[in-house]
């Protein structure tokens, strides 16, 4: 039988064989064929790119199939199959793939409509000077390059892109680059990148990508400029996670180096970088329900969650980790610029700076009509001003955040925050939008209203009137001491404190409506 076989279209069972072969098996898997249960052993190259160790393009199925040796040319070069149209199932690859443009550790581009699933990469992927090409962009554990497609269970655990004398643009554990593709479910554990060289360098894809969700990153992911354990720039994230150090020169960050979106997502590992350095994004678009525990280390414009941020909303978030810089360094932001908001968020971490650098922000840029609000830091690990440029900040001690306290406050306008072991931590992103329907469905009832009663103040004393029998009530000092609890009797209450002050009033249970009573 001469190899390859140029056109296939029926159904290739290989019954589990290793296949030693000098050539790719397949010219095109036809859309319909099926080829699965085989492992192929070649040494392919192509002076005009397209080419696999299986095959060079895939319309129809591949499943359960490896592939070992190497694949070498200028453009669209993967270890199973060059470009792929089809899907690519429950396959890996072992094979040292090189090009200069567009080079995955399974596919070299996957296309609209194409998926690769459950799949892994074990094999080398990195770049050669073909033919003085010079490109270096598109480099992927599983793809290099897609648009339109989808990823889904897969993984990559080879380390990409060391030769640090070369210069990769985007490179990533999953993906290199891309457009208007989805990654689920997806996962890297290789180290991607060096500390000298590249641009969009992620631990899951590089940039341009439309989605991620549920994936994570453990590896080292070193780089230049724009550089991020899931995303070195641009896309949006959700529920996903990253455990690497990330480490890099201007718009570094945990999740993403500079992105479009960042929701329920978290970073515990070191970020370390010069210019737009944040514990979750270096210059980031909106974020929301999402934390950073790892420390932040930079020169300018550091974060704990965002090094620069612009035209976006940042809220209900949290940092924990220290964060030190020289100047323009905020224990949540660097720098808000161009009406930004900060809502319903803290800091717990230190800050340490030589100037221009604040507990939750360094510095502000044309900031119009946008202000910082229900936001609060821990005074016993923060030590500078509580005021910066009109915006208003509360500072809490260690007790606070670790009684309930910090949480009541939290949840004054929302109901999204629960009392950790040392600070208020959010609800699992699940019963967010599980309570986001229900906050939405009494919003807009005929029949139950949003709020119920009606909150006076006299003196020393307060009234509430409209409630159900049997509500609890209670009231704490803003030390988080209690100061009283019971259950209403009627559809009334009435108590008067012994102090003046300020007290935080909760009322019932579940999506609790609290207030804040100033009592003289």
């Amino acid at each position: 039988m001469d190899l390859p076989i140029l056109s296939f279209s029926g159904h290739f069972d290989g019954a589990g064989h290793m296949v030693d072969i000098g050539e790719n098996l397949f010219g095109v898997i036809q859309k319909g064929a099926r080829v699965e249960n085989v492992g192929i052993r070649a040494f392919v190259s192509s002076q005009y790119g397209t080419i696999g160790v299986l095959a060079k393009y895939n319309y129809g199925l591949i499943k359960k199939c490896h592939t070992e040796g190497s694949a070498e040319g200028p453009t669209y070069i993967g270890g199973i199959v060059g470009r792929n149209e089809g899907a690519i199932d429950s396959s890996y690859n072992e094979a040292s793939v090189s090009g200069s443009l567009n080079v995955g550790g399974i596919a070299g581009e996957s296309r609209s409509g194409a998926s690769i699933s459950h799949s892994y990469n074990k094999g080398n992927v990195h770049y050669v000077d073909w033919d003085k090409a010079n490109d270096r962009k598109g480099f992927g554990g599983i793809a290099g390059t897609c648009s339109g497609a989808s990823f889904i269970g897969d993984y990559n655990l080879a380390d990409l892109g060391l030769d640090s004398s070369e210069h990769y643009i985007g490179l990533g554990g999953i993906l290199g680059s891309g457009d208007n593709c989805t990654v689920d479910s997806c996962y890297n554990l290789g180290n991607i990148g060096t500390d000298s060289q590249g641009t969009s360098i992620g631990g899951i894809f590089g940039y341009h990508i439309a989605r991620i969700n549920h994936s994570y990153n453990k590896g080292v992911i070193r780089g230049k400029l724009g550089v991020g354990g899931i995303s070195g720039s641009d896309g949006s994230i959700y529920t996903s996670y990253n455990e690497g150090p990330v480490y890099g020169g201007d718009l570094v960050g945990g999740i993403s180096g500079s992105g479009d979106l960042i929701i329920a997502s978290y970073n515990t590992a070191p970020v370390v970088g010069e210019e737009d350095v944040g514990g979750l994004s270096g210059s980031g678009g909106d974020i929301s329900f999402s934390y950073n525990l790892g420390t932040v280390t930079g020169e300018t414009f550091v974060g704990g969650i965002a090094g620069d941020y612009r035209k976006s909303d940042l809220m209900h978030a949290y940092n924990i980790g220290a964060v030190k810089g020289d100047s323009i360094v905020g224990g949540i932001v660097g720098e808000r610029a161009y009406d930004s908001r900060i809502y319903n968020t803290y800091n717990f971490g230190s800050v340490t700076a030589s100037s221009s650098s604040n507990c939750i922000l360094g510095y502000e840029f044309q900031i119009y009509y946008a202000k910082v609000s229900s936001v609060f830091y821990n005074q016993d690990s923060c030590a500078f001003g509580d005021y910066w440029n009109g915006n208003e900040w509360q500072n809490q001690t260690t007790k606070s955040f670790k009684n309930e306290t910090m949480t009541t406050l939290l949840n004054m306008d929302t109901a999204y925050w629960e009392q950790g072991e040392v600070y208020p931590v959010l609800y699992p992103y699940e019963k967010i939008l599980e309570i986001r329907s229900e906050i939405h469905k009494a919003l807009i009832s005929d029949i139950v209203p949003a709020v119920t009663f009606r909150v006076r103040m006299e003196g020393l004393a307060f009234y509430i009137d409209g409630l159900t029998e049997g509500t609890p009530v209670a009231m704490f000092d803003m030390a988080g001491k209690l100061e009283m609890k019971a259950n209403t009797g009627r559809n009334s209450f009435e108590y008067q404190v012994k102090r003046p002050g300020v007290y935080i009033l909760r009322i019932g249970k579940g999506l609790a409506n609290h207030r804040l009573l100033l009592l003289k």
